[in-house]
């Protein structure tokens, strides 16, 4: 075994940049893909607090308007 490794690392095989290197090319989108996600999410989140609040604050406007109609 002892054998081996050592042949692994005199020809190259174990080049870490060229084994591990190539990983990056995996995590860095995945970890974008993530963040790009998470912001989506509040932003739709963010937009769903406004349009409620901007619901409410017609429906109150719409019940003021009819009460001055009634009376």
């Amino acid at each position: 075994m002892r054998d081996i490794f050592a042949w692994a690392l005199s020809t190259g095989l174990l080049n870490y940049p060229i084994v591990y290197g190539s990983l990056w090319v995996m995590i860095v989108p995945t970890v974008w893909a993530y963040w790009s996600y998470l912001v989506l999410l509040l932003g739709a989140e963010f937009q769903s607090y406004l349009d409620e609040r901007y619901f409410v604050e017609l429906q109150d406007e719409y019940q003021r308007s009819a009460l001055k109609v009634t009376v």
